[in-house]
């Protein structure tokens, strides 16, 4: 499970998933990029709390 976890948190930096909506509200990629730099990193700090926790048997 943490495979497919650490798979999906790398694809939050890259916006392939917003290329609609960017070229509908006329943005660019560099205009979001910031954005998704922060999910990656604050996401990644949460997922590692937990793959941690998991992986010592808390939870």
């Amino acid at each position: 499970m943490m495979v497919a976890w650490g798979d999906q948190w790398t694809n939050m930096i890259q916006p392939f998933w917003a290329l609609p909506l960017l070229g509908l509200a006329g943005l660019s990629a560099k205009d979001i990029m910031g954005y998704t730099t922060m999910t990656l990193l604050w996401s990644g700090l949460v997922l590692s709390i937990f793959a941690l926790l998991v992986g010592y048997g808390v939870m």
